[in-house]
């Protein structure tokens, strides 16, 4: 029997190991699957980081095309620029001050046919939408939840820029997609907003209404110029018409104590408040407990027209610091070092005259006004005025530029023009001082070098024998101040003459009329008792012929002597004297000649001396040359440059009836000129007297038509009128003194306050005509064409002092050179708002409600009502008008057509002050919180990865989405005064999640 074989085993043992090799084939071959599956995904993952990285790049394209238009049109000091949201408005290297040329800061609107959702095109190459929805609870889009039909928020479409392989950039809106060799491989979109066109709700809150208490805790002790004068209670009407406008008002107090529960910034440091990081902030004051709700509602309605951070370079459109208008050095711009911010020639820009820096600049004694800081000051005021580079006026045909002095005086030098210069630091002093009358400055310009520098302004604080000198000079200067003025004078000479000891004498009374203007900043002040001392009235009569004064009671000397106005030397025993009333002083006096003379020089003054008792005056009688008087403050001289011959009246004339010489407006009366010739320069003869009341010559023009008025032609700078066109005196102001209810803070608090300067003020002796009676620099349309400079463009020149406590002083003032809080005027949206540019818009998006805020609330008098305000109504459409560029009847486009060179040029629009003379009060309520160009720019990108496909198709593989606040910080250089040092910083950069 044959042995079993293991065949079977064996068998067993081989498919073991075959079952074995295929579960190990298998799973390496699923190991080798899910490597290939997770090398696939990876690739995927890596390629979609990749292409998220791409788009990032590309989206930050935008920001830096942004970035380098901004850092090569606004850094260089000699351009002019203008700004708006969405663009720039820059000069020509060859026309530096001169707006040209808009540059889109916006990647380009598209065009009618992308727009067109009926059209062909392919969706991927529609325009990017920078307004997407977010997925916010609250159902809020990335820029604005404005609708403009039906509920849908407006689409703000921009074009793409597309990118090819090779770097270069594509700006066709349907690129060519068959080249392979250089595809497309991203695209990017952006739009940059101008922040300083939008309300700041760090900075805004409300201006105080009629009524008011000063001592309430939720009173804006600010001035109202302030930035915090801008209006949040706009906010919340335009959100809530229906809103009064008392609950507008709380609601606007509340949230300004979110940041600052006291209202006065001084408790940031406590931690009871804090300014916003973000506009989102807003929304956490609905759900405060005792909050008046509505903050949420109005964010939603109003998000567009509001920012948390802005503000503006504080220079001029010649890239200079503006002059800030106080003598206080306190107030004056800084290095970043600290000290004083100076021009190339070494001059502070601000008013810098006074030996002792934030003293009381009431009084020109030389003690207190330094001579040679003076000249300095004046002298660059005269510069200003010369300039010939005015950014927003044409070129006349004969070639030759103007300038304010050409425009004043068309014939004259700068010597002429320091008279306007002049006024203005008189202004300023007077609002800065806490005295009831300020000292004017009386000066001449040193032609022969007698007091120092050939040419110097020299005031006479300083030089006693001026006048010696003035015979040399055409020119002499006296300020106008908060002062009182005199009129009209006369004097009565007796028909008997008195024998004494031989020599014969003829008995004069002297007669001169006191005016405290209706406007000059005082109520009323008692003659008697002026700042605890005396108004006195001076004759200065230094000639000897015809003759000498002397005193009644003693027969001494008289020349020089000063009258005391006490009751027994004024006319009717009253020496209060009341805003807009005259008061006439006289003295009883000998002259010592042998003849009644038939003529009499003629030269008074005012100064203010040591109080007298009623018996010092009756038993002294004026006291002498040398005395405490020689260091009064003298008040005023007329005429200050010379005596004017005075004809006197017959032996058969009564006192009663004795005619006078008097002068047409009050300021109006520094030269001989204007007492003894008409405002045509014709020969006057004395009239019946008007003492006590306004004046014949003042009727004659006041009130009237100046169109009917001969003077001045109508080529040449025009009376003050009103809104019928008649002669008006509105103009004619100063400043309550510091501390008065009406001037707390004893500063001027608006640079529009430089239409209250008087223009017409004749400093030449010599002339052959006098002023031009009620004349101040014009803030309202121009009267003339577009090649003579207005005289609002000299406004933006200046500005005024900005107060804030230091703890807030980062967000109101973030460097030395910029302002926060101010408005934007090129306030149109490019390029959502211009249909005449844009056709194409179905729908236009409109920024006015910063306009609104600054407009409501502030001074718009009347001639019956001189306490009204602009309603939130009338500002909406003045509101209107600016952003529309609506002119005025007589209004004119100045300089570039689309924008706004200066912040006066709103002058020229409807409803902003063509009304007249009382209407520059809107310009003078907002002239210091409007601008035209900003320094903060938020800029909005998006981009994407693209991938060009073989059957000519793009495919979105990426897509970012970012919002960068960019701000400028331009330092002055102190060697030059200009804005050389410019460097731009994120604020904030952040990525936007649809």
């Amino acid at each position: 029997m044959k042995p079993a074989t293991h065949f079977p085993l064996v068998a067993r043992r081989d498919g073991a190991a075959l079952i074995m090799t295929i579960i190990i084939l298998a799973l390496i071959t699923v190991m080798v699957l899910g490597f290939a599956n997770l090398v696939r995904n990876e690739t995927a993952s890596s390629s979609s980081h990749q292409d998220r990285g791409r788009a990032l790049l590309y989206t930050q394209m935008g920001t830096d095309m942004v970035t380098s238009t901004l850092r090569n049109l606004t850094a260089n000091p000699a351009l002019t620029w203008a700004s708006r949201p969405g663009a720039l408005i820059t000069a020509d290297p060859g026309e530096p001050t001169k707006l040209v040329n808009q540059t889109d800061l916006h990647s380009g609107m598209p065009s009618a046919r992308l727009l067109d959702a009926t059209s062909d095109v392919k969706a991927v190459l529609r325009p990017a939408n920078l307004n997407v929805a977010t997925l916010n609870d609250d159902g809020s889009h990335l820029i604005t939840d404005e609708v403009t039909a039906g509920s849908t928020p407006m689409a703000l479409p921009v074009r793409w820029v597309y990118v090819r392989e090779d770097g270069s950039f594509d700006y066709a809106e349907e690129p060519n997609l068959t080249d392979a060799a250089n595809p497309i491989t991203g695209r990017f979109a952006y739009w940059a907003d101008d922040e300083s066109s939008k309300i700041n709700i760090n900075t805004a809150w409300k201006r105080n209404a009629p009524g008011d208490s000063a001592s309430a805790a939720n009173y804006n002790t600010f001035l109202p110029t302030h930035p915090s004068g801008v209006n949040l209670g706009s906010l919340f009407t335009a959100a809530d018409p229906a809103l009064t406008p008392e609950d507008a008002r709380l609601k606007a107090d509340f949230l300004h104590a979110a940041i600052t529960p006291n209202h006065r910034y001084t408790d940031l440091t406590s931690g009871a408040g804090r300014f916003f990081n973000d506009l989102s902030e807003m929304r956490r004051l609905d759900h405060l407990t005792d909050s008046p709700g509505g903050f949420a509602k109005a964010l939603s309605s109003a998000k567009f027209q509001l920012t948390h951070y802005n503000h503006d370079p504080d220079t001029t459109f010649f890239n200079e610091p503006r002059f800030v208008l106080t003598t206080q050095e306190k107030y004056a711009p800084r290095n970043p070092d600290g000290t004083l911010m100076k021009d190339k020639n070494g001059v502070p820009y601000f008013l810098d005259i006074l030996k002792v820096a934030n003293s009381d600049p009431g009084q020109a004694s030389k003690e207190n006004i330094d001579r040679v800081k003076l000249d300095k000051t004046i002298r660059k005021l005269i510069t200003y005025l010369q300039r010939t580079d005015w950014p927003m006026t044409t070129d006349p045909p004969s070639g030759a530029r103007s300038s304010l002095q050409s425009k004043y005086y068309p014939a004259a030098n700068e010597l002429r023009l320091a008279q306007l210069a002049l006024n203005i630091v008189e202004y300023v002093r007077s609002a800065e001082s806490s005295l009831q009358l300020v000292e004017p400055i009386r000066a001449i310009i040193d032609l022969a070098g007698s007091y120092g520098a050939r040419g110097a302004f020299v005031t006479n604080a300083h030089v006693p024998d001026v006048i010696n000198v003035g015979n040399n000079v055409a020119n002499i200067y006296k300020g106008s101040t908060r002062s009182l003025f005199i009129t009209e004078v006369s004097a009565w000479v007796g028909d008997t003459p008195v024998i004494n000891s031989g020599t014969t004498y003829w008995p004069c009374e002297l007669y001169c009329e006191i005016h405290l203007p209706k406007h000059g900043g005082l109520d009323e002040i008692d003659l008697a008792n002026v700042d605890g001392k005396m108004v006195s009235v001076g004759y200065s009569y230094y000639l000897k012929d015809p003759g000498e004064f002397f005193s009644p009671a003693t027969f001494a000397p008289f020349t020089g002597k000063y009258i005391p106005c006490h009751p027994t030397t004024i006319v009717g025993g009253s020496t209060v004297i009341k805003a807009g009333e005259y008061r006439v002083a006289y003295l009883k006096a000998l002259i010592k000649i042998k003849n009644r003379p038939a003529t009499m020089p003629m030269r008074l003054g005012l100064a203010l001396g040591p109080k007298l008792t009623a018996s010092q005056v009756a038993t002294e009688g004026v006291p002498d040359p040398g005395s405490v008087f020689d260091n009064a403050r003298r008040l005023e001289l007329a005429p200050a440059g010379q005596p004017f011959t005075m004809t006197v009246d017959a032996p058969t004339v009564s006192k009663e009836n004795i005619r006078s010489y008097e002068v047409t407006e009050y300021n109006v009366n520094s030269v001989a000129s204007s007492w003894t010739r008409d405002e045509n320069g014709a020969a006057i003869t004395p009239g019946p007297h008007t003492f006590g009341s306004v004046n014949r010559r003042t009727l004659n023009v006041l009130g009237k038509a100046a169109a009917s008025l001969d003077f001045p032609p109508s080529s040449a700078p025009q009376f003050d009128t009103n809104k019928d066109g008649n002669v008006t005196d509105a103009g004619l102001r100063m400043p309550y003194p510091k501390g008065h209810a009406k001037n707390p803070a004893g500063i001027v608090y608006s640079a529009g306050e430089l239409g209250f300067i008087h223009t017409g003020i004749e400093s030449d002796r010599n002339s052959t005509r006098g002023g031009v009676p009620f004349r101040t620099l014009r803030l309202q349309p121009s009267r003339h064409d577009t090649s003579v400079v207005p005289d609002w463009a000299f406004m933006d020149l200046f500005s005024a002092p900005v107060v804030v406590p230091a703890s807030a002083r980062p967000i109101f003032a973030p460097n030395d050179s910029a302002v926060a809080g101010r408005v934007n005027v090129n306030c149109l949206v490019e390029p959502y708002a211009d249909q005449t540019r844009h056709p194409q818009l179905a729908a236009v998006l409109e920024r006015n409600l910063p306009l609104i805020a600054v407009l409501a609330g502030v001074p718009n008098p009347s001639e019956t009502d001189p306490a009204r305000l602009l309603n939130t109504t009338v500002a909406r459409e003045i509101a209107a008008s600016i952003y529309h560029r609506r002119l005025a009847t007589a209004g004119k486009n100045y300089g570039y057509a689309g924008a706004y060179d200066s912040p006066g040029e709103i002058a020229e629009i409807a409803g902003v002050a063509d009304q007249g003379e009382l209407s520059e009060a809107v310009l003078r309520g907002i002239a210091s919180l409007i601008t035209t160009r900003g320094s903060v720019f938020s800029i909005y990108t998006i981009g994407q990865s693209l991938q060009q496909t073989r059957s000519h198709e793009l495919r979105v593989t990426g897509e970012q989405r970012q919002r960068t606040m960019l701000e400028a910080l331009r330092q002055l250089d102190p060697a030059t005064g200009l804005a050389t040092q410019v460097k731009f910083r994120k604020v904030s950069h952040g990525d936007l999640y649809p």
